[in-house]
């Protein structure tokens, strides 16, 4: 996306068309998309995983070290090993 000098936003080229909610990445550039499920596309955009959650997932942060997804949803807190 391009933005001008008043902050506005023009020429919005989408990643990927999923995420309602939050988003996060790993040290590879892989994009952990909370949306439903959490969806994982490398970094031109290639779906590579889904991974299933016991509840809806509202926000999502992986670990320094790449080996956790911690997730929140309306209710829980809970983490994925990966």
């Amino acid at each position: 996306m391009d933005v001008d000098a008043q902050g506005y936003v023009s020429n919005l080229k989408y990643f990927v068309e999923k995420g309602k909610f939050g988003t996060t990445e790993d040290s590879k550039g892989n994009v952990y998309i909370a949306d439903g499920e959490i969806y994982v596309y490398d970094t031109r955009g290639k779906f590579i995983k889904e991974i299933k959650t016991p509840e809806r997932p509202t926000s999502i942060v992986i670990s320094n070290d790449d080996k956790t997804l911690y997730v929140t949803s309306g209710s829980s807190l809970f983490s994925i090993n990966l």
